[in-house]
């Protein structure tokens, strides 16, 4: 049985978006669906001084429509990225494994690319060698164009015919997104992600 799971990138994402990644054999990063303004694509939280802090990468101006791979970094990107390390620091800095971790963020921040979408790919792989993980990771805009205009659980559906996959597992936040039977008479069993213990 051939696995795989469909997310839009974040930047990084909670522990469920590992999980969910080392649980298939392969994970498509939806770069193609349009670019959410104050979601989590670009920003995160971190507790600063023990209260929620906002941690944010900042992006160009574009169009309320373009897509997550048609968003670029603004300017001011490495600024941003010193900040938030300045920040963490702050935050964390007597925190166990604190210097392991923020080699890692460095590492990630290293990435010249200011392309949001091809970015956080760059981030999630690391992270996930970081981790252990070794899931095969895809770009979805690489794989097909195809699916253009389609629902959301046509796509995925799509894309499953495409990997030859009939096994597609969903995160726990979009379950009430996909139908299963509507996946079952197309073959694929549809089944929300498994709580595993990650190597780190």
């Amino acid at each position: 049985m051939k696995t795989i799971a469909i997310m839009q990138p974040y930047f990084f994402p909670y522990i469920g978006y590992f999980q969910l990644i080392h649980s298939v054999d392969s994970f498509i990063i939806a770069d193609d669906v349009q670019y959410i303004k104050r979601g989590w694509i670009n920003r995160n939280r971190i507790l600063l001084d023990g209260k929620p802090y906002y941690i944010t990468l900042p992006v160009e101006r574009g169009h309320l429509r373009d897509n997550i791979n048609q968003r670029s970094f603004s300017l001011e990107f490495k600024k941003g990225q010193q900040k938030i390390l300045r920040q963490l620091s702050h935050a964390y800095r007597k925190a166990t494994y604190f210097s392991e971790v923020m080699r890692l963020v460095e590492q990630v921040f290293a990435c010249e690319e200011r392309n949001v979408a091809r970015f956080l790919t760059e981030n999630l792989r690391k992270v996930c060698d970081y981790l252990g993980i070794e899931t095969h990771i895809l770009i979805y805009s690489k794989i097909t164009n195809n699916t253009d205009g389609l629902a959301a659980q046509d796509r995925v559906i799509a894309m499953c015919r495409i990997m030859n996959a009939n096994h597609y597992i969903n995160s726990i936040g979009g379950i009430k997104l996909y139908d299963r039977e509507t996946f079952e008479r197309q073959g694929t069993k549809l089944s929300t992600t498994a709580r595993i213990k990650l190597k780190k």
